[in-house]
């Protein structure tokens, strides 16, 4: 899945799909600290050669410079994100909804 936006991007995740996020450009490339903040969370549990492969991929696709490397180490590392993106999915859903973490803001602040 390549996706656009942070409505698709949402909904990929809860697809539980691999994916590539193209992120919208933002003034001052504010988009590309973003995208590193959310692989920095999204890589945490892959083995490094994946992580590795996913981050230079989004990050080569969404300055525009994707090479053969490119889509070549991150072809190998397909099945290892398919199975991330499995666990990735499970874990989205056993967090708190927004409602329930706004009610518990605020009763914290009470």
């Amino acid at each position: 899945n390549f996706v656009r936006g942070e409505d698709s991007f949402v909904r990929a995740q809860w697809a539980a799909r691999s994916m590539v996020w193209h992120i919208y450009p933002q003034h001052e490339s504010a988009h590309l600290a973003k995208l590193d903040a959310f692989l920095d969370l999204y890589c945490t549990d892959l083995p490094a050669v994946s992580a590795t492969a996913v981050r230079e991929f989004w990050q080569a696709w969404n300055v525009g410079h994707v090479d053969g490397a490119h889509w070549q180490n991150f072809a190998l590392c397909l099945p290892t994100l398919r199975e991330h993106a499995r666990r990735w999915q499970k874990a989205l859903a056993r967090e708190d909804d927004l409602s329930t973490r706004l009610l518990r803001f605020a009763r914290s602040r009470l």
